[in-house]
């Protein structure tokens, strides 16, 4: 059987120019949380997200489109989205999200994820900072996308068994970006 991504690629570019729109509109920072509106992209609803950053690794969740909170096992609002994965991977993700607000620069996230059913999946996230009352990057809003057997409408929930960073890139939003980051256990691939 094929698989399917509920996420295309079509749907990553409406979110970044739906986010340049909010940018070449605003005072020539980043966009502002408050300026950002998920009814003006409904179709990205259902595997959008929005975290509020309280630290590298303090990503608290403030919404979960309704297809994320299909698949997760408990809510994920209100939580530190890191805690659904093994600690290990943290400093990863600490290393991006820095990076992501610090630049600031758009980011994609490729992981493997098996679930404790045995079924393995192929997730990407796309995810863009958005700025604090202040101007500050103090948000990450974001889509995340799935491969799925194509026999299947969406994910079944199920716990974590094990997870796995592919990589983190970074692409230009109009204030440069770095390269990839060098994830643990991939040197040398």
């Amino acid at each position: 059987m094929g698989v399917k991504m509920l996420v295309s690629n079509k749907d990553y570019k409406d979110l970044v120019a739906y986010w340049r729109r909010l940018h070449d509109a605003g005072d020539g920072g980043l966009p502002a949380r408050s300026a950002f509106s998920v009814t003006q992209v409904p179709h990205l609803m259902p595997m959008m997200f929005l975290f509020e950053v309280r630290g590298w690794t303090d990503l608290h969740v403030l919404f979960t489109g309704s297809a994320l909170d299909r698949v997760m096992v408990t809510p994920m609002t209100g939580r530190n989205f890191l805690s659904f994965y093994p600690e290990e991977e943290w400093a990863d993700f600490g290393r991006g999200t820095e990076t992501t607000c610090t630049v600031p620069c758009g980011c994609r996230v490729q992981r493997d994820l098996v679930i404790e059913t045995g079924e393995s999946f192929h997730t990407e996230s796309l995810v863009l900072p958005l700025a604090d009352r202040a101007g500050a990057p103090r948000y990450l809003v974001g889509l995340f996308g799935m491969e799925i057997d194509a026999g299947q409408r969406e994910m079944r929930p199920a716990p974590l068994a094990r997870s796995h960073n592919l990589g983190i890139s970074f692409f230009d939003i109009g204030y440069g970006a770095p390269p990839p980051l060098r994830i643990a256990g991939l040197d040398g691939i």
